[in-house]
C-alpha cells in the first residue's frame, strides 16, 4: 500500500492556483516518482466566494489557517502567501507542529531564514525554497548535497 502525504496550501492566488494545477495535471507522474499518493487536504483563501478561474471543491478551502496548521494528518505546508510577517509567523507554527515547509517566498527567506532553519532543525523537519531561487532552477540541493565538499560562499 502507497503512502498518502497530506498537504495544505496557505494561499491560492496566482501561484498557488498553478500549484493546483499542476498538481491535478501530473498526479500519476509525482505519485509514481515519490512512490507515495499526494493530497491537497486543505487551501488556506482570503475568500470561499470568490470566483476563481481553477475548479477546486469548496470543503477543502478554508478561511482559518488553524484547519492547516492543526491537522495531525497533514503533513507539508505549502506557503505562498507571500509578505514577511503573516507568511513567517505561519511558517513557524507549522514547523513547531511537525510540518515539513515548502516556500517561493524570497523575502522571508531573506529576513527569517536562520531562523526557520534553525527551528526546522530543532524539530526534525525541512524548509524547502528552491523556488525563491534563480526562478525554480534547482541550484540549491545541488549546492547542499552535490558539492558539498567545495566552499562556497
Amino acid at each position: 500500500m502507497k503512502k498518502s502525504v497530506k498537504v495544505g496550501l496557505l494561499g491560492l492566488g496566482n501561484v498557488g492556483s498553478g500549484v493546483w494545477e499542476i498538481f491535478g495535471e501530473n498526479n500519476e507522474k509525482i505519485t509514481r516518482y515519490i512512490d507515495a499518493d499526494i493530497e491537497i487536504k486543505k487551501i488556506l483563501v482570503r475568500s470561499l466566494d470568490k470566483v476563481r478561474n481553477v475548479s477546486i471543491p469548496k470543503e477543502i478551502m478554508t478561511t482559518n489557517v488553524e484547519e492547516i496548521l492543526n491537522d495531525p494528518e497533514i503533513e507539508i505546508v505549502v506557503e505562498l502567501i507571500g509578505g514577511i510577517d503573516t507568511a513567517f509567523d505561519y511558517m513557524k507554527r507549522a514547523i513547531e507542529k511537525g510540518k515539513h515547509i515548502v516556500t517561493a517566498n524570497k523575502a522571508v527567506i531573506a529576513t527569517h531564514g536562520t531562523e526557520l532553519f534553525s527551528l526546522a532543525s530543532q524539530k526534525g523537519v525541512e524548509v524547502r525554497f528552491e523556488g525563491s531561487v534563480g526562478g525554480g532552477i534547482p541550484i540549491i540541493s545541488t549546492l547542499t548535497r552535490s558539492l558539498v565538499a567545495n566552499q562556497i560562499d
